[in-house]
Formats: structure tokens, C-alpha cells, sequence
């Protein structure tokens, strides 16, 4: 599979091998991670669901393997995993980037960091209830990711307790992000989630020369702000449905006001005769 080809070129299966430590194991490390990740590219949604790949023949062709491992291996080996492994998952991760990009020129990037909160259920180890927009009241992890804007590369993820908030913290997940990164990329624009979205993750950003754009909070103030605009302070982008317009706005917390671009769409009218 091309898959396999892909890894096989990018040296990833020998960075993998010392991830973990596979003392007393069937399967190497690189046999029980490059599994999962076969898996996972053919649609395995949950790791349980692993084992009814175990004896396809062309993925246990692919991987050199006689039987992929059972779904409890690799279960065993996140779940012991220490905070040293994790971190040269890590560096695997920057490894690979680095390789990619085999360059000495400056390569000038974006990195798209986003927020996401997943559901679980059951009694899952660091899971807490929190903020949870879908299923309220149950708990809940925190997902804070980090993409190269230029190709979908991830860089950097980390998961909290659904009691985290996005915006706590950003700071150290940026500079690790930044870390993380070969030493000829150079960051020079940032898109945010509106979970990031505050002034001092503006501020930092700011401090640091990087530009930026972020989702805003549709909250109540700035509705109202948008609704007393005038209709010629309102640039037409699509016929009688898409507008948008340009303001400077402070929330009431902020120290400074910023550059806001809102939009406005309105629903289709069946008796408009273009």
C-alpha cells in the first residue's frame, strides 16, 4: 500500500522503534504503532475495532507481519506509557518534519491551532466535566492541535480535563509548538479557533511580531453593535445574502480595541427576481 511505501521512505518505522519500551512484547513498537496507524487510515474508528483487521492479508502482507497485534497491545502500551515516551513520540514528530523540509533556505509558514472537546463515557483516566456544548454534564476531554497552515502537517496536540479552557495556557502551547518545528521554519501568521479568542492571547501574539486572525465569540454586545450599523457601512459580497463590514471594537474587559471583520448572511428570498 502507498501508505506503507510513505513511511517506509520517510524512516519513520526505525524513529518509532524506541519510542516505547517493548521488553517482553510479541510485537516491536513500530509493529503495534504502524498497526494502529494502517488501521486507523482504513477506517478504524475505535481501538477495539483493530481487531477485526488483525488477519486482513494485504495489511499483514504490507507490515511484514504474520498476524497484526491485538487491539489489548497497543491499549497496554498508551496506557503505561511514561511522560519520557510521550516525548519522543514528540520528537519523532519534529523529526519527521525536519526531514521533510531538508533545507537550509528559511521556509515561512502559518500554523492553524484549534480546540476541540471530546465526549466519553465511562470511567476514562483525566476526563472531567466541563465545557461541553454537545452532551452537557458529561464528561469530557480538552483537545488543543496545532497544523502547519501550508500542508495539514500536525505539530503539536495536547490533551486536558474537559475543565480546561483553551484560552489558559496557550502561551507554553505555543512556544512548545514553536519548538517543535525544524530551525528554518519561521511563523508568520497564526489562525485561531475562537476558543484562543481573548486579549492576552492577542497580546502575546502581538509582542511577538506574529500576525493572526481568530473566530470571535457571537456575543450579545457585538450582535447589537452589528445590528446598529448602517445599511452603507455594509460591503455586498454576494447579491441581497452575504455582507460584510470593518470595525473597531474593544470588549468590555479589553485594554485596546481591534480590527473585527463581521459577516452578515441573510436566507435566500423566493420572491427576489434576479
Amino acid at each position: 500500500p502507498l501508505l506503507i511505501s510513505f513511511i517506509e521512505k520517510m524512516g519513520i518505522e526505525e524513529d518509532l522503534e524506541d519510542v516505547f519500551n517493548h521488553e517482553g512484547y510479541i510485537y516491536s513498537t513500530s509493529d503495534i504503532l504502524l498497526s494502529a496507524i494502517t488501521g486507523i487510515t482504513v477506517g478504524v474508528d475505535r481501538l477495539y475495532h483493530l481487531n477485526a483487521i488483525r488477519d486482513d492479508a494485504a495489511l499483514t502482507k504490507a507490515l511484514g507481519l504474520d498476524q497484526l497485534p491485538e487491539e489489548s497491545n497497543l491499549r497496554r502500551q498508551l496506557t503505561q506509557a511514561s511522560s519520557k515516551e510521550v516525548e519522543r513520540m514528540r520528537q519523532v514528530i519534529s523529526k519527521k518534519l525536519a526531514r521533510a523540509n531538508q533545507t537550509e533556505e528559511t521556509v515561512e509558514i502559518g500554523l492553524d491551532i484549534d480546540s476541540a472537546v471530546a465526549t466519553v463515557y465511562g470511567k476514562q483516566e483525566g476526563a472531567e466535566v466541563g465545557y461541553n456544548p454537545k452532551k452537557r454534564g458529561r464528561p469530557s476531554y480538552s483537545i488543543k492541535t496545532a497544523f502547519i497552515a501550508n500542508n495539514g502537517d500536525c505539530v503539536n496536540l495536547r490533551l486536558d480535563g474537559g475543565k480546561s479552557h483553551s484560552k489558559k495556557g496557550f502561551k507554553e502551547f505555543f512556544q512548545r509548538t514553536l519548538s517543535l518545528l525544524p530551525s528554518n521554519y519561521k511563523v508568520v501568521f497564526v489562525r485561531l479557533d475562537k476558543g484562543y479568542f481573548g486579549e492576552n492571547t492577542f497580546q502575546y501574539l502581538e509582542e511577538e511580531g506574529i500576525r493572526y486572525v481568530a473566530a470571535s465569540k457571537n456575543t450579545q454586545p457585538l450582535r447589537k453593535k452589528a445590528a446598529s450599523l448602517s445599511d452603507k457601512e455594509w460591503e455586498e459580497i454576494e447579491k441581497k445574502s452575504l455582507y460584510f463590514t470593518e470595525i473597531e471594537y474593544s470588549y468590555k474587559t479589553w485594554k485596546d480595541k481591534r480590527r473585527m471583520i463581521i459577516k452578515k448572511s441573510l436566507s435566500p428570498n423566493p420572491n427576489y427576481d434576479e
